[in-house]
Protein backbone atom coordinates (compact mmCIF):
# COMPACT_ATOMS: atom_id res chain seq x y z
CA UNK A 1 0.00 0.00 0.00
CA UNK A 2 1.19 3.49 -0.87
CA UNK A 3 -0.20 6.17 1.45
CA UNK A 4 -0.83 8.86 -1.17
CA UNK A 5 -2.45 6.44 -3.65
CA UNK A 6 -4.99 5.35 -1.05
CA UNK A 7 -5.56 8.66 0.76
CA UNK A 8 -6.01 10.62 -2.48
CA UNK A 9 -8.04 8.02 -4.33
CA UNK A 10 -10.73 9.68 -6.44
CA UNK A 11 -14.16 8.07 -6.29
CA UNK A 12 -16.81 8.72 -8.91
CA UNK A 13 -20.25 9.36 -7.42
CA UNK A 14 -22.56 6.34 -7.40
CA UNK A 15 -26.25 6.83 -8.18
CA UNK A 16 -29.10 4.56 -7.14
CA UNK A 17 -32.85 4.71 -6.63
CA UNK A 18 -34.26 3.29 -3.41
CA UNK A 19 -36.98 1.17 -5.03
CA UNK A 20 -39.72 -0.55 -3.04
CA UNK A 21 -38.42 -4.01 -3.97
CA UNK A 22 -34.87 -3.11 -2.92
CA UNK A 23 -36.09 -1.83 0.45
CA UNK A 24 -38.39 -4.80 1.04
CA UNK A 25 -35.53 -7.22 0.38
CA UNK A 26 -33.23 -5.35 2.74
CA UNK A 27 -35.85 -5.29 5.50
CA UNK A 28 -36.42 -9.03 5.23
CA UNK A 29 -32.64 -9.60 5.28
CA UNK A 30 -32.27 -7.87 8.67
CA UNK A 31 -35.11 -9.73 10.31
CA UNK A 32 -38.34 -7.80 9.78
CA UNK A 33 -41.25 -10.25 9.51
CA UNK A 34 -44.82 -10.51 8.34
CA UNK A 35 -46.01 -8.74 11.49
CA UNK A 36 -44.00 -5.62 10.55
CA UNK A 37 -46.35 -4.49 7.76
CA UNK A 38 -44.93 -0.98 7.47
CA UNK A 39 -41.56 -2.53 6.62
CA UNK A 40 -42.50 -5.54 4.48
CA UNK A 41 -45.64 -4.51 2.55
CA UNK A 42 -45.27 -2.03 -0.29
CA UNK A 43 -48.70 -0.52 0.33
CA UNK A 44 -47.54 0.74 3.74
CA UNK A 45 -43.85 1.24 3.00
CA UNK A 46 -42.87 4.92 3.14
CA UNK A 47 -39.18 4.93 4.01
CA UNK A 48 -36.32 2.45 4.33
CA UNK A 49 -34.90 1.39 7.66
CA UNK A 50 -31.90 3.70 8.31
CA UNK A 51 -29.21 1.01 8.12
CA UNK A 52 -30.10 0.52 4.47
CA UNK A 53 -27.72 3.46 4.01
CA UNK A 54 -24.95 0.84 4.33
CA UNK A 55 -25.87 -0.79 1.01
CA UNK A 56 -27.17 2.13 -1.07
CA UNK A 57 -24.91 3.92 -3.59
CA UNK A 58 -21.72 2.56 -2.06
CA UNK A 59 -18.33 1.87 -3.66
CA UNK A 60 -18.25 -1.89 -3.05
CA UNK A 61 -14.96 -3.77 -2.92
CA UNK A 62 -12.70 -1.03 -4.29
CA UNK A 63 -9.82 -2.25 -2.11
CA UNK A 64 -9.53 -5.30 -4.37
CA UNK A 65 -8.36 -3.00 -7.18
CA UNK A 66 -4.65 -3.79 -7.76
CA UNK A 67 -4.04 -0.07 -8.14
CA UNK A 68 -4.78 0.43 -4.44
CA UNK A 69 -1.73 -1.64 -3.51
CA UNK A 70 -3.74 -3.15 -0.64
CA UNK A 71 -3.48 -6.84 0.22
CA UNK A 72 -7.24 -7.35 -0.10
CA UNK A 73 -7.10 -10.99 1.04
CA UNK A 74 -6.17 -9.79 4.53
CA UNK A 75 -8.57 -6.88 4.88
CA UNK A 76 -10.94 -7.06 7.88
CA UNK A 77 -14.01 -4.86 8.42
CA UNK A 78 -13.23 -3.32 11.81
CA UNK A 79 -15.79 -0.63 12.65
CA UNK A 80 -18.92 0.98 11.23
CA UNK A 81 -20.53 4.33 11.94
CA UNK A 82 -23.77 5.88 10.69
CA UNK A 83 -25.19 9.38 11.05
CA UNK A 84 -28.75 9.83 9.76
CA UNK A 85 -29.74 13.35 8.71
CA UNK A 86 -33.04 12.67 6.90
CA UNK A 87 -35.26 9.65 6.12
CA UNK A 88 -34.45 7.40 3.15
CA UNK A 89 -37.67 7.88 1.20
CA UNK A 90 -38.94 5.11 -1.07
CA UNK A 91 -38.39 6.11 -4.68
CA UNK A 92 -35.68 8.63 -3.80
CA UNK A 93 -32.83 9.05 -6.30
CA UNK A 94 -29.67 8.98 -4.21
CA UNK A 95 -26.04 9.76 -4.89
CA UNK A 96 -23.14 8.43 -2.85
CA UNK A 97 -19.83 10.30 -2.76
CA UNK A 98 -17.01 8.48 -1.00
CA UNK A 99 -13.65 9.73 0.24
CA UNK A 100 -10.82 8.25 2.26
CA UNK A 101 -10.63 10.21 5.52
CA UNK A 102 -7.83 8.36 7.36
CA UNK A 103 -4.89 6.13 6.48
CA UNK A 104 -3.17 5.16 9.71
CA UNK A 105 0.08 3.20 9.71
CA UNK A 106 0.44 0.68 12.54
CA UNK A 107 4.06 -0.10 11.57
CA UNK A 108 5.87 -2.51 9.27
CA UNK A 109 4.29 -5.95 9.53
CA UNK A 110 1.58 -4.59 11.86
CA UNK A 111 -0.97 -3.45 9.29
CA UNK A 112 -2.75 -0.19 8.55
CA UNK A 113 -6.18 1.31 9.17
CA UNK A 114 -8.17 2.84 6.31
CA UNK A 115 -11.35 4.78 7.04
CA UNK A 116 -13.77 5.69 4.24
CA UNK A 117 -16.75 8.03 4.46
CA UNK A 118 -19.70 7.86 2.05
CA UNK A 119 -22.15 10.75 2.00
CA UNK A 120 -25.61 10.03 0.63
CA UNK A 121 -27.55 12.93 -0.88
CA UNK A 122 -30.89 13.13 -2.64
CA UNK A 123 -31.69 14.75 -5.99
CA UNK A 124 -31.96 18.18 -4.37
CA UNK A 125 -28.51 17.88 -2.82
CA UNK A 126 -29.85 17.37 0.69
CA UNK A 127 -27.58 15.13 2.76
CA UNK A 128 -29.45 12.03 3.89
CA UNK A 129 -26.80 9.96 5.65
CA UNK A 130 -23.11 9.78 6.41
CA UNK A 131 -21.68 6.24 6.46
CA UNK A 132 -18.16 5.64 7.78
CA UNK A 133 -16.41 2.29 7.41
CA UNK A 134 -13.10 1.43 9.05
CA UNK A 135 -11.04 -1.44 7.62
CA UNK A 136 -7.94 -3.04 9.12
CA UNK A 137 -5.50 -3.93 6.36
CA UNK A 138 -3.53 -6.68 8.09
CA UNK A 139 -1.18 -7.29 5.16
CA UNK A 140 0.03 -3.71 4.97
CA UNK A 141 1.97 -1.28 7.15
CA UNK A 142 5.28 0.53 7.09
CA UNK A 143 3.87 3.39 5.03
CA UNK A 144 5.61 6.57 3.90
CA UNK A 145 3.09 8.72 5.83
CA UNK A 146 0.39 8.28 8.43
CA UNK A 147 -2.67 10.20 9.61
CA UNK A 148 -3.64 10.58 13.27
CA UNK A 149 -6.01 7.85 14.44
CA UNK A 150 -9.72 8.63 14.00
CA UNK A 151 -11.86 9.41 17.02
CA UNK A 152 -12.34 6.21 19.03
CA UNK A 153 -15.71 4.63 19.67
CA UNK A 154 -17.35 5.23 23.04
CA UNK A 155 -16.51 2.88 25.90
CA UNK A 156 -19.35 0.80 27.34
CA UNK A 157 -20.65 1.67 30.84
CA UNK A 158 -19.14 -0.30 33.71
CA UNK A 159 -22.49 -1.08 35.33
CA UNK A 160 -24.56 -4.17 34.57
CA UNK A 161 -26.73 -3.97 31.41
CA UNK A 162 -30.21 -2.52 31.82
CA UNK A 163 -31.76 -5.03 29.40
CA UNK A 164 -30.96 -8.01 27.21
CA UNK A 165 -32.49 -9.18 23.93
CA UNK A 166 -31.98 -12.57 22.31
CA UNK A 167 -31.42 -12.45 18.56
CA UNK A 168 -32.04 -15.74 16.76
CA UNK A 169 -30.37 -15.40 13.38
CA UNK A 170 -31.90 -17.57 10.64
CA UNK A 171 -29.85 -20.23 8.89
CA UNK A 172 -30.36 -18.47 5.57
CA UNK A 173 -29.30 -15.04 6.91
CA UNK A 174 -26.14 -14.79 4.79
CA UNK A 175 -27.78 -16.26 1.68
CA UNK A 176 -30.48 -13.58 1.93
CA UNK A 177 -28.30 -10.63 2.93
CA UNK A 178 -25.83 -11.17 0.07
CA UNK A 179 -28.64 -10.25 -2.32
CA UNK A 180 -28.51 -6.68 -0.93
CA UNK A 181 -25.09 -6.19 -2.53
CA UNK A 182 -22.17 -8.00 -0.86
CA UNK A 183 -21.53 -11.14 -2.93
CA UNK A 184 -18.26 -12.14 -1.20
CA UNK A 185 -18.12 -15.97 -1.52
CA UNK A 186 -17.03 -16.26 2.14
CA UNK A 187 -20.72 -15.82 2.97
CA UNK A 188 -22.05 -18.63 0.75
CA UNK A 189 -19.33 -21.06 -0.41
CA UNK A 190 -18.24 -23.67 2.19
CA UNK A 191 -14.99 -24.36 0.33
CA UNK A 192 -13.98 -20.69 0.25
CA UNK A 193 -14.90 -20.31 3.91
CA UNK A 194 -12.83 -23.37 4.90
CA UNK A 195 -9.86 -22.13 2.88
CA UNK A 196 -10.07 -18.83 4.80
CA UNK A 197 -9.97 -20.67 8.14
CA UNK A 198 -13.66 -20.76 9.03
CA UNK A 199 -15.62 -23.92 9.75
CA UNK A 200 -18.45 -22.75 7.44
CA UNK A 201 -19.64 -19.59 5.66
CA UNK A 202 -19.79 -16.56 7.93
CA UNK A 203 -22.42 -13.85 8.21
CA UNK A 204 -21.86 -10.32 6.94
CA UNK A 205 -20.98 -8.01 9.80
CA UNK A 206 -23.45 -5.44 8.48
CA UNK A 207 -26.20 -8.06 8.57
CA UNK A 208 -25.50 -8.70 12.25
CA UNK A 209 -25.52 -4.94 12.88
CA UNK A 210 -28.78 -4.54 10.96
CA UNK A 211 -30.46 -7.20 13.10
CA UNK A 212 -29.19 -5.50 16.26
CA UNK A 213 -30.33 -2.03 15.14
CA UNK A 214 -33.78 -3.36 14.22
CA UNK A 215 -34.18 -4.98 17.64
CA UNK A 216 -32.97 -1.86 19.46
CA UNK A 217 -35.40 0.39 17.57
CA UNK A 218 -38.29 -2.00 18.09
CA UNK A 219 -37.55 -2.06 21.83
CA UNK A 220 -37.33 1.72 22.14
CA UNK A 221 -40.17 2.58 19.75
CA UNK A 222 -38.00 5.40 18.40
CA UNK A 223 -36.17 6.06 15.16
CA UNK A 224 -32.44 5.76 14.70
CA UNK A 225 -30.30 8.90 14.34
CA UNK A 226 -26.81 7.46 14.86
CA UNK A 227 -25.20 4.03 15.06
CA UNK A 228 -21.63 2.93 15.83
CA UNK A 229 -20.01 -0.42 16.54
CA UNK A 230 -16.85 -2.50 16.36
CA UNK A 231 -16.90 -5.93 14.70
CA UNK A 232 -14.90 -7.92 17.23
CA UNK A 233 -15.58 -11.50 16.11
CA UNK A 234 -17.27 -13.47 13.34
CA UNK A 235 -20.88 -14.61 13.40
CA UNK A 236 -22.30 -17.76 11.81
CA UNK A 237 -25.79 -17.89 10.27
CA UNK A 238 -28.21 -19.64 12.60
CA UNK A 239 -26.44 -18.55 15.78
CA UNK A 240 -28.16 -17.16 18.84
CA UNK A 241 -26.82 -13.79 19.97
CA UNK A 242 -27.36 -11.99 23.26
CA UNK A 243 -27.72 -8.24 22.85
CA UNK A 244 -26.79 -6.37 26.05
CA UNK A 245 -28.16 -2.82 26.40
CA UNK A 246 -27.29 0.16 28.59
CA UNK A 247 -29.98 2.88 28.42
CA UNK A 248 -28.92 6.52 28.25
CA UNK A 249 -30.93 9.74 27.89
CA UNK A 250 -30.37 10.16 24.15
CA UNK A 251 -29.80 6.57 23.09
CA UNK A 252 -28.28 3.32 24.27
CA UNK A 253 -24.89 1.64 24.45
CA UNK A 254 -24.82 -2.02 23.42
CA UNK A 255 -22.79 -5.08 22.62
CA UNK A 256 -23.67 -8.50 21.23
CA UNK A 257 -22.30 -11.85 22.33
CA UNK A 258 -22.47 -15.37 20.94
CA UNK A 259 -22.90 -17.12 24.31
CA UNK A 260 -22.34 -20.65 23.02
CA UNK A 261 -18.86 -19.61 21.86
CA UNK A 262 -18.31 -17.07 24.67
CA UNK A 263 -17.43 -14.51 21.99
CA UNK A 264 -18.23 -10.80 21.82
CA UNK A 265 -19.21 -10.14 18.19
CA UNK A 266 -20.30 -6.47 18.36
CA UNK A 267 -18.51 -4.26 20.85
CA UNK A 268 -18.55 -0.60 21.95
CA UNK A 269 -21.89 -0.10 20.26
CA UNK A 270 -23.95 3.08 20.39
CA UNK A 271 -27.37 3.89 18.97
CA UNK A 272 -28.78 7.41 19.07
CA UNK A 273 -32.53 8.02 19.00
Amino acid sequence: MEYSAVKNRAFAPISEVCTPDRALLYHLAIGFGAEDLAQVWEERLRSAFPTMAFVLAHQGGWMADPGSGIDYTRVVHGEQRLLMLAPIEIGAALSGQARVTHVVDKGAGKGAVVQVENRLTDASGREIARVTQTNFCRGDGGLSQSDPAPEPLAVLPERAPDAEITLSLPQNAAALYRLTGDRNPLHIDPERATAAGFKRPILHGLCTLGHAARALCQRSGRGLSALDTRFSSIVYPGERLLLEIWDEADGAAFRARAPERDAVVLDRGWIGF
